[in-house]
């Protein structure tokens, strides 16, 4: 591990109250060293850790205000995928499953043996990764505004989907390298990277790991959603059948926007003593109990009162207590957030 960080981010001021920025560092392919970036609340504690993945384009600093309300109750690890942020940005795949593996080996480094995961819009994609690459590191999942299926991605079909991706990467890839920028490009979030993201990712496993996923499950996610649509949300509850689903009258942006929002529902979800214990199971013996036990629970819809929406009936419509219109920066992010 790697605690004194690269040339370009010696002096980096951090926002107040932020935990500085730790370094990872893994061999990547063909003796590519890999630099991970993250923050830790609490380095020291014995609690279970959430983890807290953020979606493409983005970094850490996205879920940074949610990480701000979590951190007085909980150890809360947050950090910047490979590809973007303070993270190597030189990638061999910048795909969710290989960024699914990055943070294994994160948690092999910081000998957390298991971790409740918050996926984030792409972030939802790496989390359920990791559930299918080590199930027994994941004590729980929690899906906000997360994507997860493919048929509720864009066209819905790969194929097309991937072709659209391609042109945007190829459309990017030229604007970076073939017109003289003077480095603003690289502040953008419409980079190489984010668009990278997209096209080496592919959806159709994830909806057989959500059919095989046998852990606890919360599901986050706005009604008002455009960019994963709730009907995405909905179909990923009917396949996880033990997991629970709470309907806010929001965008996809809530997580960063008014994070508050939703802080109740996560914070109980992520309390629950069945398995917010330690970070180190008695035995795996125990967690497959848990599992097989978890497995025939209710599935359930809760929430409080003031930020449950109930589904519309047939030919009915659900009254907008939000925002009418949305802002100008919902507008931009809207366009290149997924």
């Amino acid at each position: 591990m790697q605690l004194m960080p690269p040339a370009r981010y010696r002096g980096l001021r951090l926002k107040s109250g932020r935990p500085p920025f730790m370094w990872l560092t893994m061999a990547g392919s063909k003796s590519q060293t890999i630099l991970l970036a993250y923050r830790d609340s609490a380095p020291d504690s014995a609690d279970l850790p959430v983890v807290l993945v953020h979606g493409s384009p983005g970094s850490s600093e996205v879920l940074g205000r949610l990480a701000s309300l979590l951190s007085p109750r909980f150890r809360v690890i947050v950090p910047d995928l490979p590809g973007f942020g303070a993270s190597t940005h030189d990638l061999p795949d910048y795909s969710f499953r290989a960024h699914g593996e990055y943070l294994i080996e994160l948690l092999d480094a910081l000998h957390i043996d298991r971790t409740q995961f918050v996926g984030f819009s792409m972030g939802g994609g790496v989390v359920l990764s990791i559930a299918d690459l080590a199930p027994p590191r994941v004590a729980s999942l929690l899906m906000l505004s997360a994507i997860g299926i493919q048929e509720h991605e864009l066209t819905g079909n790969y194929w097309v989907n991937h072709v659209l991706h391609g042109a945007q990467l190829g459309a990017l890839w030229l604007l970076k390298n073939g017109f003289p920028h003077f480095g603003l490009f690289r502040r953008s979030p419409l980079a190489v990277e984010y668009a990278r993201n997209f096209y080496d990712s592919d959806q159709r496993p994830l909806r057989s790991v959500l059919a095989n996923y046998r852990g606890p499950m919360l599901i986050l996610h706005g009604t008002r959603d455009s960019n994963v649509p709730i009907a995405a949300a909905l179909e990923h509850h009917r396949i996880v059948r033990q997991s629970e689903i709470v309907e806010f009258n929001e965008n996809h942006f809530m997580a960063f926007l008014d994070p508050s929002e939703f802080l109740d529902s996560l914070v109980r979800f992520l309390s629950d003593a069945r398995w917010a214990g330690t970070s180190r199971p008695s035995s795996i013996d125990s967690l497959r109990r848990f599992q097989s036990s978890f497995g025939i629970a209710d599935r359930t819809r809760c929430g409080s009162p003031r930020s449950l929406h109930p589904r519309p009936r047939a030919g009915s419509t659900v009254k907008s207590e939000g925002r009418a219109e949305r802002t100008s920066f919902e507008k931009f992010a809207a366009g290149i957030l997924a």
